[in-house]
């Protein structure tokens, strides 16, 4: 079994890749196996020990044992009885990267598949903080996603089927496919949470977001609204009256994951209104 501390004490659990699948031309999503249940939370992170063969091209020397040890945040972990294994049970991780030099390998195809080693769970947010009875509000950057989508109803608390919960997802257009899989594929609960999501232009210029004008993305938008009515759509950044419309004169809980600057940006926000809880993608 792993836990936090298990690089210091040598222990690792073995993984075995189940599939790759991109999403977008920058983001893609891979599922991992192991033989054993394992003691990991909703939004906790995992990281990964590749093993020297990762790059199948260039060879074992090809990558430093550093670079093949990355860190993901699943956004679906789910446990199944399976005989034979060691305690009578499987995991099966799957999460979002993105498409850099490292990560890019992992889906490739090999002859004999790809293992790996889990060395490490940690991170996440408390259960204390998610069972909290104030009122939360959840932003998430990208692929900063994943930790709330990893969330059920029976992590947060009592109150979860009776009290108000904002999500507001910050993308950039380009991304916009993984928004549409995610909902497609039932991985987001729109019952648990009022969902708001932010299409943003990136590197876009001349006013377009993922090469396309606003008016095309309204109609996109309204094309998804048939099937997910309460989901919010905006072409544009969120703004601070988008998540905390009516926390003024209550405190909020705040949980957040997503880049650097998106962070510092909701922090500022929140001052004087509610305490922000981060957590790394």
């Amino acid at each position: 079994m792993v836990t936090p501390s298990s690089p210091d004490r040598g222990r690792s659990v073995a993984l075995a890749h189940v599939s790759s699948h991109r999403m977008t031309s920058s983001i893609s999503l891979h599922t991992f196996s192991a033989p054993v249940q394992l003691p990991i939370r909703p939004t906790q992170h995992v990281v990964i020990q590749f093993p020297p063969d990762l790059d199948p091209i260039g060879g074992a020397h090809s990558l430093k044992e550093d670079d093949r040890r990355l860190q993901f945040t699943p956004c679906r972990i789910s446990v199944e009885p399976m005989q034979g294994t060691a305690d009578g049970a499987r995991t099966t991780l799957a999460f979002f990267s993105r498409n850099g030099r490292v990560t890019s390998l992992i889906g490739l195809p090999r002859p004999q598949g790809l293992g790996a080693q889990l060395v490490e769970v940690g991170g996440g947010f408390s259960e204390e903080v998610l069972e909290s009875p104030a009122q939360t509000i959840a932003v998430a950057g990208g692929t900063g996603i994943s930790c709330f989508l990893s969330l059920e109803s029976s992590n947060l608390g009592e109150d979860a089927a009776t009290m108000r919960r904002i999500l507001a997802w910050s993308i950039r257009g380009e991304d916009f496919p993984l928004v549409e899989y995610v909902l497609q594929n039932g991985m987001l609960d729109i019952e648990l949470w009022d969902v708001k999501i932010f299409v943003t232009a990136g590197e876009d210029p001349g006013g377009l977001v993922g090469g396309k004008p606003e008016t095309v993305w309204k109609d996109r938008f309204n094309s998804i609204k048939q099937n997910f009515q309460g989901v919010e759509f905006a072409c544009r950044r969120m703004e601070k009256s988008d998540i905390f419309e009516d926390s003024a004169d209550k405190k909020a809980l705040v949980l957040f994951c997503g880049s650097k600057s998106l962070q510092w940006q909701i922090k500022m926000w929140a001052l004087g209104i509610g305490t922000v809880h981060v957590t790394d993608r």
